[in-house]
């Protein structure tokens, strides 16, 4: 699983892949919103997820597609700086003394291995699902971890960076690795794409 089969960057106001750039006529919390209606549809916990989850789900299910991709085979590996530190601030509303009332709603998405558990159980996928934090994105650690992870049964793996920072200030850039490209998984490739 040494190739890059596919990769999508999304942003508040623009989605990209490696053959169609897209800019958004909504943005931010919104235009996540919009990329669900439009192409995933099913998945009604989308509507109870923060914006960290949304977009991490969303990326992920655009990413995939309509690849067959579920059992033990594939693995799930993201990576970001702040956490779910959006999330985490809005929790901490929920909680300060003169108003203090822990939503377990909120309290939910505090944990960033939530977007690696929902595209898991959105595809069935039953291997590792990982979420590092990074001081920043750096394609050589990211690639040794990714790496580090790949078994003789790894089929594939989706990974990448998912950072949210609040509803309009988020950016994820997955990749689905594979063997089936041109495109090695190297540092420089994962920098280069990263840095669009």
């Amino acid at each position: 699983m040494t190739k890059i089969e596919k990769w999508i960057v999304l942003t508040p106001g623009s989605l990209e892949t490696e053959n169609v750039t897209y800019k958004a006529d909504v943005a931010g919390k919104e235009f996540l919103t919009q990329l669900y209606r439009q192409h995933i549809k099913d998945y009604p916990k989308f509507f109870k997820m923060d914006t960290l989850c949304r977009l991490g789900f969303v990326a992920g299910e655009l990413l995939i597609g309509n690849k067959e991709i579920s059992g033990d085979g594939y693995s799930i590996i993201l990576f970001n700086r702040s956490g779910s530190v959006a999330n985490d601030m809005a929790y901490q509303k929920t909680i300060e003394e003169e108003s203090y009332f822990p939503s377990p709603a909120v309290f939910v998405y505090t944990l960033p291995n939530i977007i690696t558990g929902e595209i898991a159980i959105r595809r069935k996928i039953n291997a590792e699902t990982s979420f590092y934090l990074l001081p920043e994105p750096d394609g050589v650690m990211m690639e040794q971890i990714v790496r580090s992870s790949i078994t003789p049964n790894t089929k594939g793996v989706i990974c990448g960076w998912t950072e949210c920072y609040g509803d309009n200030d988020f950016k994820a850039v997955l990749f689905l690795l594979g063997e089936d490209s041109p495109t090695e998984f190297t540092a420089e490739n994962i920098t280069r794409i990263i840095n669009r």
